[in-house]
């Protein structure tokens, strides 16, 4: 594929009508990714960033979905704690003390979604109790095992404060914050003085099929895949290795016949996690990774040697533009995106014979 990073000028963009249907198509980003990726986080930062930001209303929304990321958190773990615990080699390491047992049943029970603050005294208290516990801190360390929130800790870790009914959710809640995309959602946003549209679509299985609806016409693709997923499952298929089914999805989408000219970018999202993981679990594990023998420590070179998987499965002719993200670093977005975004339009709209390569 060809692939670089080079910067160029609004002013060679503006060079075609702004009424020009091809010139809309071009300024219109695909955002595509598999559940739990981080895409609608690097949507809600380019928002913050070059959109309109949170709404009052998106904030009072967020209130409740955080309070019910607690909750969720609490019950994988209550769950994945007691799988564990049945098993004969590590059951001494999984009990929970009499207290924590008590708390943790009712938790379990706990039908929280429809209640405006889910986090009563007395929930927030056999949060805190459970939370303590050597069992589910146990549980914890060995989230890549079981379905868990990517956040639980940051805010399972601030129980209280998210419970206090002043409680008003920061933008760094809001982008931790879980909440599955389901349809399409377009935002819009001004870059360079241009208008941008990056249009987000549902990431589960279930949601693939509106992606072909956006296909068409589509003259820039941003695929987002998190690269510290590399030993973890999907939540629609407990055998299917996250990493891999990334790869298989770019596969597809780069074979599309309604894609051809296609600009893409590819954000490898999450390599603050991934930089940590890779201390004590191999990239290795990964299926499409055990031929990897270069220093299983090195996370640069892990990294490395993961972007090179992606980007052996976009095509010699297509250009392609890949980045280590980090979708929740402000920073981070916005010098990746600054960097890359102005060059994309230009490719796109050569692609579609609208601007002469210099």
């Amino acid at each position: 594929p060809k692939w670089g990073l080079m910067g160029v000028c609004a002013s060679d963009i503006d060079q075609v009508p702004a009424g020009n249907e091809a010139q809309k198509q071009a300024r219109k980003i695909l955002l595509i990714g598999a559940g739990g990726s981080g895409k609608t986080t690097i949507r809600q930062q380019i928002s913050l960033l070059y959109g309109t930001g949170f709404s009052e209303e998106d904030v009072q929304h967020f209130k409740h979905v955080v309070r019910c990321n607690v909750i969720t958190a609490m019950q994988q773990l209550l769950k994945a704690q007691r799988m564990f615990s049945k098993d004969e080699k590590t059951d001494s390491k999984f009990q929970l003390s009499k207290d924590s047992e008590e708390s943790g049943g009712a938790l379990l029970k706990l039908d929280y979604l429809e209640k405006q603050n889910p986090l009563g005294p007395q929930t927030v208290e056999r949060i805190k109790t459970v939370w303590a516990d050597p069992a589910i801190q146990k549980t914890y360390e060995m989230k890549s095992k079981f379905q868990m929130l990517e956040n639980a800790k940051y805010f399972l870790d601030k129980v209280d404060a998210i419970a206090e009914k002043e409680y008003e959710p920061t933008e760094a809640d809001i982008l931790r914050a879980r909440i599955r995309t389901t349809g399409v959602i377009e935002t819009n946003f001004q870059f360079s003085e241009l208008q941008m549209t990056i249009v987000d679509v549902g990431g589960q299985w279930s949601e693939r099929k509106s992606w072909e609806f956006e296909f068409q016409g589509a003259r820039v693709i941003l695929f987002v895949a998190a690269l510290s997923g590399y030993d973890e499952c999907l939540e629609e298929d407990q055998n299917r290795n996250r990493l891999t089914e990334a790869l298989d999805i770019l596969t597809q989408i780069e074979k599309d016949k309604r894609l051809k000219g296609t600009v893409f970018v590819i954000f490898l999202n999450k390599w603050d996690i991934f930089k940590e993981k890779v201390k004590t679990v191999p990239i290795t594990v990964c299926p499409e990774l055990k031929d990897y023998y270069g220093d299983k420590e090195d996370w640069k070179e892990s990294a490395k040697f993961i972007m090179e998987k992606f980007l052996a499965r976009i095509s010699d002719s297509r250009k392609v533009y890949c980045h280590l993200t980090v979708a929740i670093d402000k920073e981070n977005i916005t010098r990746i995106f600054n960097a890359t975004l102005e060059k994309t339009l230009i490719d796109a709209l050569q692609e579609s014979g609208l601007l002469l390569a210099p």
